[in-house]
């Protein structure tokens, strides 16, 4: 976690990453957890993402949550990978930087 993602973080929700164990996800509209997360970053993302996050929205919370925190304890299974990608310049852009 850089020093200003911790910084928002602590500033949103009072909380410091060591609290968490979920995607955080920070935007001008507010700060998102869990599931709320994935589908607000679906909601950004082509189609069909958008209409799943619509159609998402629509399971309630605690459901989400739970579905949510299932793939994330197992989500070695759905695949692992070596090495990671290295990032082009315009999705480095989108990270912020730690000064």
């Amino acid at each position: 976690q850089s020093s200003i993602g911790q910084s928002l973080l602590q500033q949103e929700s009072g909380k410091t990453a060591e609290d968490l164990q979920s995607i955080v996800l920070i935007t001008e509209d507010g700060l998102y957890c869990k599931s709320d997360a994935v589908l607000r970053i679906g909601k950004d993302l082509r189609e069909p993402f958008p209409t799943l996050a619509k159609l998402g929205g629509l399971v309630p919370r605690p459901v989400r949550d739970q579905v949510y925190e299932f793939v994330s304890a197992n989500r070695g299974i759905l695949g692992t990978k070596d090495s990671c990608r290295i990032l082009d310049e315009n999705e480095v852009a989108r990270f912020l930087k730690d000064t």
